[in-house]
């Protein structure tokens, strides 16, 4: 989604549910929290307009796996770059805890993840 998109607020709610329901199925994973700390913070203005910050997301390929990769001091960047850009303290002490299983193959929730969100909802395909 662009910061100029029309109606950013409809795709994101829509987006965060989905995202909230991946939680309530499985809580242990790093896979949706992660991206519900995207949402957050683009629902709140500062991802979408921190130019730097979306780059940095792309370098790490969140946006187009099926579940976010972010590999050590990568991950501190991250969760600074969110806590900036307004996502919750909770959900990212959340992240934090998880980070040892970021990239293992099954802390994606389902194959769904990558079509729902972040990369559709934030209009990169």
């Amino acid at each position: 989604m662009s910061a100029e998109h029309p109606r950013p607020d409809d795709a994101l709610a829509l987006a965060e549910a989905h995202v909230r329901s991946a939680i309530v199925l499985s809580p242990d994973n790093f896979s949706p929290w992660f991206d519900l700390a995207i949402v957050q913070a683009a629902r709140r203005g500062g991802l979408l307009r921190d130019a730097e910050a979306l780059k940095a997301f792309g370098d790490w390929r969140v946006f187009f796996n099926a579940t976010p990769c972010v590999r050590g001091t990568d991950v501190d960047a991250a969760l600074q770059r969110l806590r900036v850009a307004g996502a919750d303290s909770e959900v990212l002490d959340r992240i934090d805890a998880l980070r040892e299983v970021a990239c293992r193959a099954d802390s994606a929730v389902a194959p769904m993840m990558a079509w729902t969100f972040p990369a559709r909802s934030l209009g990169y395909y």
